[in-house]
């Protein structure tokens, strides 16, 4: 009881505005390279994202987010024999972005906390660059949808964090395929 009675003590003295606002800029490593169970392959992932978002709440914050992402990717598919279908074709994606977060906020001192979370992204694609290897709106999941987890740390205004991306859909709509999943380290500032 005295342990839960310091804890809201502390909570209370340390406590954030009730709404906040901010942005972060975020890169996202894949965990997954075989996309599709016909030897369809990712390589060379360049995927920066980048987002403003809303908070509310006293101790525990809701989040929702807006904000655009970039993925170019290298994919390759091998035949059984070993030879390459195709190698190496760069595809381009832009897609929105919207996360909706349950946040936690645990005070460490004055102006360093602690911030889990979980939560839901859609991403939405909004255009499919150009390419040889016919990967278009007809081939790939429109409505991207990732669960999401990680934490961040606060530093006054300054926040880092790391997080878990795993998609609830498959990155192909005309073959069988694997979900992705990443990895996404950020920085950005909270107000």
């Amino acid at each position: 009881m005295t342990i839960l009675l310091l804890t809201v003590l502390c909570s209370t003295a340390f406590a954030q505005k009730w709404r906040q606002f901010g942005l972060k800029v975020e890169t996202n490593f894949t965990l997954e390279r075989n996309y599709a169970t016909d030897g369809t392959t990712l390589d060379g992932l360049v995927n920066p994202d980048g987002y403003i978002f809303f908070r509310g709440g006293k101790f525990i914050y809701g989040e929702i987010g807006f904000g655009y992402s970039f993925f170019k990717g290298d994919f390759s598919r091998k035949n059984p024999d070993g030879s390459y279908v195709f190698h190496n074709e760069t595809v381009k994606l832009h897609s929105l972005m919207i996360p909706v977060k349950l946040m936690g906020y645990i005070p460490l001192g004055r102006v360093v906390a602690i911030e889990p979370y979980a939560g839901i992204i859609y991403q939405p694609i909004i255009s499919i660059g150009d390419n040889p290897i016919d990967f278009s709106k007809k081939t790939l999941e429109q409505n991207m949808l990732f669960a999401n987890a990680g934490v961040d740390f606060k530093f006054g205004p300054i926040v880092i964090g790391a997080n878990y991306k795993y998609g609830l859909n498959t990155f192909f709509t005309n073959k069988e395929g694997k979900k992705p999943q990443f990895i996404n380290i950020c920085v950005g500032f909270q107000f």
